[in-house]
């Protein structure tokens, strides 16, 4: 565990001294980025809950370093790679589903803070809109209107599922950004106007595909031949539900 934990620790310094070579950052090879991600998701996920990585040395401040690095990196325009940005992306959309990576998130520079939510609401162009959403509705479940269950009653399943799967945490909403949201959408008029632009346009295409997607699956049931029906499809739309 502390070998990982030490690699880890590498790769952060690493991306930081990397960081600041300015554009010289774009030749930084992808190694460190994904170790990074990995070394961290190993820590959290596979090794017994005797050995808590909670234990480890200096273990909040190197949360809070890699947060940092989530946070500035995820639509940093130097990171070229469609496969590295989708995995920082989904990474970020990890952290905030915990309470104590969400809490390290939170602790990071007000400005880097500030950045990444200017980030999150501007259009989603080249970025993937899923894991955009995700991250925004994450922010306030749990707080007002939002859900108060890790999942609908209704929604329930009979067989026992994986605890640490992010869709099944706890709403652990935060305040924090929340008010940087209020505060970005509130100031910048443009901003506001074209978020919401994009979020309106978003669900007009999620809609009109949830309901075509709808229409060929019962279609397909319907026929008299037996048919099977793509699972990338039924996930496509799920996710547009």
């Amino acid at each position: 565990m502390l070998d990982v934990y030490w690699l880890l620790c590498v790769c952060i310094r690493t991306i930081e001294h990397a960081d600041n070579t300015g554009s010289l950052f774009a030749f930084t090879p992808e190694f460190f980025l994904n170790v990074a991600m990995n070394a961290y998701s190993a820590l959290k996920n596979y090794f017994s809950p005797a050995n808590s990585m909670e234990e480890l040395p200096g273990y909040e401040e190197t949360l809070t370093q890699l947060a940092a690095i989530l946070a500035k990196h995820f639509a940093d325009p130097r990171i070229v790679g469609t496969d590295i940005k989708d995995s920082l992306m989904q990474a970020l959309a990890s952290y905030v589903c915990y309470p104590q990576s969400l809490r390290a998130v939170e602790r990071i520079p007000e400005e880097q803070r500030v950045a990444m939510m200017r980030n999150l609401l501007a259009p989603y162009e080249q970025r993937p809109w899923a894991q955009t959403n995700w991250i925004l509705v994450r922010l306030w479940r749990g707080c007002g209107f939002g859900y108060r269950y890790t999942r609908l009653p209704h929604l329930l399943k009979t067989k026992p599922e994986d605890a640490n799967l992010p869709s099944l945490q706890k709403p652990c909403p935060s305040l924090l950004l929340q008010r940087h949201m209020a505060e970005l959408l509130s100031l910048d008029k443009d901003m506001a106007a074209s978020f919401l632009n994009s979020v309106l346009n978003q669900l007009n295409w999620a809609f009109s595909e949830f309901i075509g997607m709808i229409q060929e699956i019962q279609q397909a049931a319907e026929r008299p031949e037996r048919n099977f029906v793509d699972t990338r499809q039924l996930k496509v739309c799920a996710t547009c539900f």
